[in-house]
């Protein structure tokens, strides 16, 4: 049956769970159990129904999965009539070579789905981990007469982070840790024994804005509340500080929390970014309100203070750059549209842009401000009102000579495309947490340690002081890591 069926899978999925392995691969190439990637699950299903024509559609940070799938081999795919078909973006007239979606990828595609010489098309995403045929479902598609014929699980309604209902820490006669017990979430109890020790090291609590909220001593009540978005997964709620406390163990710092500057104003989600190449505009004034190069805490406050609310979300500010310079980090798009994310226009453009969003800004305001701050960069100089610290682009377009210095007289803003996106300080890392001695030891109101505890991470409190300087949180985990390891075993001889 699977004969008159081919398979196209798409594998341009974007995870921001998954953003660290996905830096220099695609979420198709993440390993898995070892030997596997995610993209084998789907690949062996088709092959399984008798499918011999797959075609994969690579998006970008595909070269991790090309050197995967090679020829198609391992799935018996290496042959001249039908296998296996790599699809990479490509520009022609009709096609930028980035795609704004998956329908859009799909229509990239039409020539290789025309060619093809199979009467039905099995469509899939390359990240769902799960083990099949298809038969029964093409049965069921030709023998209805359908159009689409969806496959879908359908699972028990409950949040990942109601995995477990409850967490404590084990505890022996004489006061030691020895291990964690959890019910799960359908009544099941789960006991973690440890030998040696436990190591918490569940991160900090910036998703539980309560929790933040609560403690905070920081910021201003009129900015932070427990509608403020987080860039933190929602698991981190702080539970490993919680289980901590219920066997005695102090906390210190748990008043700060660092703000991202740089997030996406709808769900929180790190936007990538830097303010060297770009510049953060006041929606309400159209004018520059901050040296974009400033510390985290700076940026933020200076955002609440300037940026306008929108859903919810305050402190929304409007950040400009030449569509040209390079967002550093995995950055998710193009120079697609992305509703209340990113826009690619020219200045001329502005003012129809800022009114199909119901904003006020003034677009000849805007204009000047960008004229000033290119002038003043092009000379060398500091901009009017607010300085910059080292500025590396143009938000207009100049030449430069062979010294690498502008020529004032070649620069251009009309017919630039201009790089629009809005953003606003959502809550990042949490400064406090467990109070730890210099060797990882969990720590009681008096200092004692709590045998048999460690933490290690942003779980703990007093490592950063009020603001975490940006990098320091992964130099930390690893080193902390290791010594509470060391530690463990030093306790143990």
């Amino acid at each position: 049956m699977g004969n008159d069926v081919f398979g196209l899978i798409y594998t341009g999925e974007s995870s921001m769970q998954l953003r660290d392995l996905t830096y220099s691969r695609s979420v198709a190439a993440v390993p898995f159990a070892g030997r596997y990637r995610c993209i084998d699950f789907i690949m062996s299903n088709l092959v399984n129904t008798g499918i011999s024509n797959v075609g994969i559609i690579a998006q970008k940070n595909y070269h991790s999965l090309m050197d995967h799938l090679g020829s198609g081999k391992e799935w018996e795919l290496h042959r001249k009539r039908d296998g296996l078909f790599i699809l990479p973006p490509f520009v022609t007239r009709d096609n930028t070579g980035i795609y704004r979606g998956t329908i859009d990828a799909y229509h990239s595609v039409m020539g290789y789905i025309r060619r093809s010489s199979q009467k039905y098309i099995i469509i899939s995403g390359s990240h769902t981990v799960f083990n099949t045929t298809f038969h029964d479902m093409i049965a069921q598609h030709i023998r209805t007469g359908a159009d689409i014929t969806f496959m879908y699980n359908e699972v028990g309604i409950h949040h990942p982070d109601d995995q477990f209902n409850e967490l404590r820490f084990n505890l022996a006669e004489d006061g030691r840790v020895t291990g964690v017990k959890a019910t799960q979430y359908d009544g099941t109890p789960v006991t973690a024994h440890a030998t040696k020790g436990v190591v918490i090291a569940t991160g900090g609590y910036a998703a539980n804005l309560q929790m933040v909220v609560d403690t905070n001593v920081y910021w201003s009540s009129d900015y932070l509340s427990t509608s403020t978005k987080t860039t933190n997964r929602s698991s981190l709620k702080g539970d490993g500080i919680t289980m901590a406390q219920a066997v005695g163990a102090d906390v210190t710092g748990m008043g700060y929390t660092q703000m991202m500057p740089i997030s996406w104003i709808d769900d929180g989600n790190l936007a990538f970014g830097g303010g060297n190449y770009a510049i953060y505009i006041n929606p309400t004034t159209g004018k520059r309100f901050v040296d974009e190069t400033s510390e985290r805490d700076v940026l933020s406050l200076a955002e609440f203070r300037n940026g306008i609310e929108h859903n919810g979300t305050k402190g929304v500010f409007i950040e400009l750059a030449n569509a040209s310079s390079k967002i550093p980090g995995p950055y998710l798009y193009g120079n697609e549209d992305v509703e209340w994310r990113q826009y690619v226009r020219t200045v001329d453009q502005l003012a129809e842009l800022f009114a199909s969003l119901g904003l006020e800004t003034d677009a000849d305001t805007v204009r000047a401000t960008i004229e000033n701050y290119d002038k003043a960069v092009m000379a060398g100089e500091q901009p009017e009102g607010v300085k910059k610290t080292n500025p590396n682009a143009l938000i207009g377009y100049a030449e430069k000579d062979e010294n690498g210095n502008y020529l004032p007289e070649t620069y251009k803003l009309d017919g630039v495309e201009l790089r629009v996106r809005f953003m606003a300080p959502s809550t990042h890392h949490t400064m406090g947490g467990i109070k730890v001695d210099t060797e990882r030891h969990a720590l009681d109101a008096e200092d004692n340690v709590i045998p048999g505890l460690y933490a290690a991470g942003e779980v703990t409190g007093g490592i950063h002081g009020g603001n975490r300087l940006g990098g320091n949180a992964i130099v930390e985990i690893f080193v902390s890591g290791r010594t509470a390891a060391e530690a463990i075993q030093a306790d143990n001889q």
